[in-house]
């Protein structure tokens, strides 16, 4: 299985990172290097990331999972 590749050139994304403290960017900066070195399986297991459900947004599922 390959790594997660990340794609961070939304430009929202990038305002919302731009104004954050230092302290917060780079917090987020390594987040995002830990995501980018896993795999899909090795993130939903990893216990450290906490995920939020998303109910604005709605995917189809296929094969018992959501794309």
């Amino acid at each position: 299985m390959s790594r997660i590749l990340l794609d961070l050139n939304n430009p929202i994304f990038q305002q919302d990172l731009f104004v954050l403290q230092k302290s917060e960017a780079l917090a987020a900066l390594k987040i995002l290097r830990k995501v980018s070195q896993l795999t899909w399986e090795q993130l939903y297991k990893d216990q450290g990331l906490k995920w939020e459900l998303i109910r604005s947004k709605q995917g189809k599922m296929v094969k018992n999972s959501i794309v």
